[in-house]
């Protein structure tokens, strides 16, 4: 069968006015066509398409009525338009109802770089809400919301370089890429024994690549073989969830591990969303023990890498693996709300069954978290002592960072206590704002705290080695007194080891304090 094109160019520089209405015309003409057609159950052969640029200027009223009958007649409308808005406006009164009429009837939907926000809400609102849980952690309780926000930031579109957009099909988002630019390079793909007398600079022989995979031992060493997985693609461009940590080793975590966690995703991003509001809480709920330096964010995330280093030398399933890692990430989160006053052993593995059950998480995953202490746990028994396991690793691991020992992570031996000390000096002479505390956090300008950390420790100190060997974290902080900006800079902020005594010494100083106020920059 043959086919029939019509195209229709109209200079609208140059017909002014004349060039709208005509393909206001042909566009409606168009769409009559397809409405005779339907009347009479009659399919359009060839397939009709019709590409319309700049449709905010020749759509009409009732057109969103016409474009539904096109899918079922063998006819492809594709509509493009630089402004969702304006399309609207287009409409006056009735602008969002036949727009939103149109898009709905819209298989495919793709959007590109967009700089009005109303345009950006527009193009965000397209995406499928993810429910995020959050937990809001008190003195001693806990209360999870749920809060439905969309796959896709209005600020995106914004963000979108040349050549991409953002594609909505299948209930599925995608990231899109088109060369803006044409490939230079000529490119042929043939079916022949005669490759060399093809005119091109890329030659894609067909006929090759099929025996070569038919006949794969009659490959040469030097012989290389093109593939192009689709699935791969699709997966790598697809637009996913956005998920944003206040805490950095959180962000970092995620990152690491996001890629890994392939069955009990759900349970990841919940268990996550918690340890990153549990900042500041310690790993020892009461008593003098050492370890209470370590925050409870800190040993979970710390368990929860060793479990996944001791299942991958041993042969279980992916199912399992994940299994115990999540039970080492969520195995302690009962501290985040156990009262130090009265917390006996124990207590955090009741709360700890709490705070899962509450963020919804697996019911196997609270019964092997929660019950740590416990000897038997039927089938789980082996699991149980690969959290135990990793448990005893990371707390042995924790007693070298605090001894300023850090034997395989940084190289280097560091005294914590006597480092604190100088920081206490500081923050209670420093008047440039180099080491202060406030509330719950003592910050320290990075450069002050290298040179410190190099005489301490007597060579080079990395920045990553300073988080570690401190329990702090780098950060961007602008400083204001009485609104006004008087120092930004990047600083590493600890947990406040004696608030009783820096709260004193502000009370002592007040000249530095009145109208202070931190600002943490992400």
């Amino acid at each position: 069968m043959g086919e029939l094109r019509f195209y229709a160019f109209l200079n609208a520089e140059a017909m002014t006015q004349t060039a709208y209405d005509v393909a206001r015309l042909l566009f409606a003409w168009l769409l009559t066509y397809v409405g005779y057609k339907s009347a009479r159950l009659e399919v359009v052969k060839p397939q009709l398409r019709a590409n319309i640029d700049e449709v905010t200027e020749i759509g009409f009223h009732e057109v969103n009525k016409a474009i539904r009958l096109v899918r079922e007649r063998n006819v492809s409308v594709c509509l493009m338009t630089q402004s969702p808005s304006g399309l609207m406006s287009a409409f006056r009164e009735k602008g969002k109802e036949i727009v939103s009429d149109i898009i709905n009837s819209c298989e495919v939907r793709f959007f590109m770089k967009m700089n009005d926000p109303q345009d950006m809400e527009y193009a965000a609102s397209f995406a499928p809400k993810v429910n995020r849980p959050r937990a809001i952690v008190h003195k001693t309780s806990i209360s999870v919301v749920y809060a439905l926000q969309p796959a896709v930031k209005p600020f995106l579109f914004q963000e979108l370089e040349k050549g991409f957009a953002v594609s909505y099909q299948d209930s599925s988002v995608f990231l899109l890429y088109s060369p803006p630019e044409k490939d230079p390079m000529k490119v042929e793909v043939v079916w022949t024994d005669e490759p060399e007398k093809v005119r091109a600079d890329v030659v894609v022989n067909m006929k090759k690549i099929k025996s070569n995979w038919e006949v794969r031992e009659l490959l040469r060493p030097e012989e290389e073989v093109l593939t192009v997985i689709m699935k791969e693609i699709k997966k790598n461009y697809e637009v996913k969830e956005e998920r944003s940590y206040t805490d950095t080793e959180v962000r970092k975590f995620y990152e690491e591990f996001e890629g890994k966690i392939k069955l009990r995703r759900k349970d990841f991003l919940r268990c996550l969303d918690f340890v990153d509001s549990v900042k500041g809480r310690r790993s020892i709920v009461k008593g003098k023990n050492p370890l209470r330096n370590i925050s409870l964010l800190d040993h979970s995330l710390r368990v929860a890498k060793k479990a996944w280093e001791i299942t991958e030398g041993i042969e279980i399933t992916q199912d399992e693996r994940e299994l115990v890692f999540l039970a080492s990430l969520s195995h302690d989160f009962g501290k985040a709300i156990a009262d130090d006053k009265t917390y006996v052993f124990g207590d955090h593995t009741r709360l700890t069954e709490k705070i899962l059950t509450s963020l919804g998480v697996s019911g196997d995953l609270v019964l092997l978290a929660s019950k740590h202490h416990e000897s038997q746990l039927g089938e789980l028994t082996p699991l149980l002592q690969l959290v135990r396991k990793a448990d005893y690793m990371a707390r042995k691991e924790e007693e070298r960072i605090v001894r300023g020992k850090v034997e395989g992570e940084t190289g280097v031996k560091f005294n914590l206590s006597k480092f604190k000390a100088i920081v206490d000096k500081e923050v209670n002479t420093n008047e440039d704002y180099i080491a202060f505390a406030s509330g719950d956090y003592v910050y320290l300008e990075k450069e002050w705290v290298r040179k410190v950390m190099e005489s301490l420790v007597g060579a080079k100190v990395e920045d990553q080695d300073i988080e570690k060997l401190t329990e702090g974290t780098f950060a961007e902080v602008v400083v204001f007194l009485k609104k006004n900006q008087v120092r930004q800079g990047v600083y590493l902020i600890m947990k406040n080891w004696n608030p009783a005594e820096f709260q004193k010494r502000k009370r002592e100083r007040p000249h530095l304090f009145s109208g202070f106020n931190v600002k943490i920059l992400k």
